[in-house]
């Protein structure tokens, strides 16, 4: 499976386990696993494989902080993926059926 589909859908099976948002999803527990287990194998391959080098080299001069900092980045550029996308981008872009053009433009006239 493509990399970027893996961290689409860690972030999102994450995202519905959010309260505001749980009733909307439903995502199976082995799901959840699955996802889980995939994005840790990319992980895994990133600093053992694909970045090995430079994953040791952070160790070295950074200690723990630098694998905190690596999830995080991953973390980022996994929600990165979600929002580039253009049938996500289509579809928030909804919301600006609903915005009430007569109170912006009031407010550009103030």
């Amino acid at each position: 499976m493509d990399d970027h589909v893996v961290l689409v859908r860690w972030m999102f099976v994450a995202i519905s386990r959010h309260p505001a948002v749980s009733s909307m999803a439903k995502i199976s527990d082995a799901q959840v696993d699955n996802a889980n287990k995939e994005m840790a194998e990319l992980f895994t391959r990133l600093l053992t494989v694909t970045c090995r080098d430079q994953a040791r080299l952070a160790l070295k001069n950074e200690g723990e902080f630098a694998m905190q900092q690596a999830f995080q980045k991953l973390g980022q550029q996994a929600g990165s993926e979600i929002f580039i996308n253009q049938d996500v981008t289509k579809g928030m872009s909804g919301i600006t059926k609903y915005f009430d053009a007569k109170k912006f433009e009031e407010l550009k006239s103030q």
